[in-house]
Formats: C-alpha cells, sequence, structure tokens
C-alpha cells in the first residue's frame, strides 16, 4: 500500500484548537512592501543580533521540567546551547545520511507535506529557523520560484556549510532528487531562533523543521518565531512526537532508546550521546494538544496540528492575528 495514500489522505481531519478566549482577528488589508534577497543585509541591520531575553541559566522552561511525558526519576535532556551546537557540529558530516537511513527516508515525505500545507500571501520573505542542513529551506525555494526570497537560519556554523554546499551542487549538477532551489540562492547566515536578527512584522511565513525541541527554550523559540511572521502570516511547525497506538507505541520507544543509538554510533563515529539525545529530547518535548497550548499562548491563533506516519511525526500550524476590523488576507496555496 503506497505510504501517501495511508498518511496522505485528504478526508483525514485536522485536530483544531480554536479558545473562546481568543479572537478571531482581521487584517487591515494593506499590502505590505516585499522584501527581496537584496534586502536581507538591511533586514541584518535593522535588528540587533542579541536581546537581554537571550540570556538564560535554565536549559528548560518551567513547562517542559513538569511535562507529563517526563517520568519523574527523568532529569531535563540538558538543551544549553554549547552543549546543542558542539553535537551537530559532530555528527553534521553524515547528519543527511543518518537521517534518511534512520527514517527509513520518510523524513523526505514528511518534509513535502509540510511544503504542501505552506499558506502564502504575497512575495515578501519566507524564514526557515533551525534549517539544518537546509533541506525544507530549499523545498520551499523550489515550490515559491525566484520572486520570494527564501531564508534558512541556524546557529551551527558546521551544518549551514553542508547546506550551501548542498545548493550549489544542486545548482551545478541537478538530478531527479536534486532540482535547483530558485534561479537566486536561498540565503543562509547563522543567528540563534531565540533572538532573530530580523524586525517584526517581516516574514509571510516561518517554518521549523525537527528543530523546535533543540531549542533552549521552547517558548522563546516559538515567540521568536511569532514576532518576525507577518500579520496574517503563517507559522509552521514540523516535528517528531510520541505515537499513541498501543503496541506501535511500544515498538517506536523500544527502537528509539536501543536500535537507533547504535546505528547513528556506527554512521558517525561518535559516542551514543547524539542519539540518546535524540530518544530523550522526543519523548520530554511537548506534542499534540500541550504544543499547540504553547502556540497559543506565543501569540497565534487558529492553531491546529495534524500527525503523520501514526503519529511519528507532527504538522502545526498557526496564524499571527491581523489587525481588527480589516478586510482578512486569504492566503494562497496551502493544503490540508
Amino acid at each position: 500500500m503506497h505510504l501517501g495514500r495511508v498518511c496522505g489522505s485528504r478526508g483525514r481531519l485536522a485536530l483544531v484548537y480554536r479558545p473562546s478566549m481568543l479572537p478571531l482577528a482581521y487584517p487591515s488589508g494593506n499590502r505590505p512592501m516585499a522584501i527581496h534577497a537584496s534586502g536581507v543585509k538591511k533586514l541584518l541591520v535593522s535588528c540587533p543580533l542579541t536581546s537581554p531575553a537571550h540570556a538564560r541559566v535554565d536549559s528548560t522552561s518551567a513547562s517542559e521540567r513538569s511535562m507529563p511525558n517526563m517520568p519523574a526519576t527523568e532529569m531535563p535532556v540538558d538543551k544549553s546551547e554549547s552543549r546543542v551546537r558542539d553535537m551537530f557540529r559532530q555528527v553534521a558530516p553524515r547528519y543527511d545520511l543518518m537521517n534518511h537511513l534512520l527514517s527509513l527516508n520518510i523524513d523526505r515525505y514528511w518534509r513535502w507535506r509540510a511544503v504542501r500545507r505552506l499558506a502564502l500571501i504575497d512575495d515578501s520573505p519566507i524564514l526557515d529557523v533551525c534549517t539544518g542542513t537546509g533541506d525544507l529551506a530549499l523545498a520551499i525555494g523550489r515550490r515559491v520560484g525566484p520572486g520570494v526570497p527564501v531564508i534558512g537560519s541556524d546557529f551551527c556554523g558546521a551544518m549551514l556549510r553542508i547546506a550551501r554546499d548542498k545548493q550549489a551542487r544542486q545548482r551545478s549538477a541537478p538530478d531527479a532528487d536534486e532540482r535547483p532551489a530558485v534561479d537566486g540562492p536561498v540565503q543562509f547566515l547563522e543567528a540563534d531562533s531565540q533572538s532573530l536578527p530580523f524586525p517584526a512584522d517581516t516574514f509571510q511565513a516561518v517554518t521549523v523543521a525537527f528543530g523546535l525541541r533543540n531549542v533552549t527554550d521552547t517558548d522563546r523559540g516559538l515567540a521568536e518565531m511569532t514576532r518576525v511572521c507577518k500579520p496574517g502570516g503563517q507559522v509552521m511547525v514540523l516535528e517528531f512526537s510520541n505515537p499513541t497506538l498501543p503496541g506501535f507505541r511500544q515498538l517506536y520507544q523500544w527502537y528509539f532508546a536501543h536500535v537507533l543509538p547504535r546505528i547513528g554510533q556506527a554512521l558517525a563515529r561518535n559516542d551514543k550521546d547524539a542519539y540518546r539525545y535524540l530518544q530523550k529530547s522526543v519523548g520530554q518535548f511537548p506534542d499534540g494538544p500541550r504544543l499547540v497550548e504553547r502556540m497559543v499562548a506565543a501569540g497565534m491563533t487558529r492553531v491546529s496540528y495534524r500527525p503523520l506516519t501514526g503519529g511519528v511525526a507532527t504538522i502545526y500550524t498557526g496564524y499571527k492575528p491581523e489587525p481588527v476590523g480589516g478586510e482578512r488576507t486569504i492566503p494562497r496555496g496551502g493544503v490540508r
């Protein structure tokens, strides 16, 4: 049976979280000026690279320390910036290979589903935070074409070097799986997702794929994504989650705890730390309705989520509220 037909049926209902306390908002109807790739430097200059909120002592937020997924005897996973950056620097050279092998290549399908759900407003830029080696940013670039600038940001320089090399390779010798991203390159820059170097209301969409759980403060990361998103724009999160189907959930947890670390160690020639971290970070990260609540608390509205592949991964979408009393923005595209 084809995976796309099992997991991608349009007949599946999205689960929607819409508290009555949060009114729907509407835009002013004014079309904002598009910011093209040539203007990226101006964006970087107009907003400082650091902010007081960036300095933190604890590596987890209060709500993560009391998560239901976390056994009382298990210590919160260490998501300090230095630890996470160094970990990804070590695994960067074989990061893509390991992702495809360990997910049986299903991670490509998950990103394809995320790109299909992207809702566009105009020709304003799109930002992919925690972009890693750039797979989602490049896929978005292929979809939107040269008229919409795409920026991928990450705080690990080693991962960004691979993203740039990947883009150069795709543009010079494309094949069936590596088509040119856009006529103009996707721009990759080093930035912390907790303190993005962009002014508010800049991007028509802000995305993150398998990176939000690595952010030291999840709430701060969501707040920054919302801040730089334009009113009426979309915030999208693609992240691992915990299956709920009995039997399958236990098999999934056993694979994460016992098989994945050994395969990862053999491929990366590294200790098991990175893959123990993966297992713990997924198990302790808020998923489903709990992440929806966090997105709403960050200022988003019309938040919904859709599990993929039995709940192994989930796509969450939310929108930045629009000015009340104006004409509502109608996004282009976006597939439920």
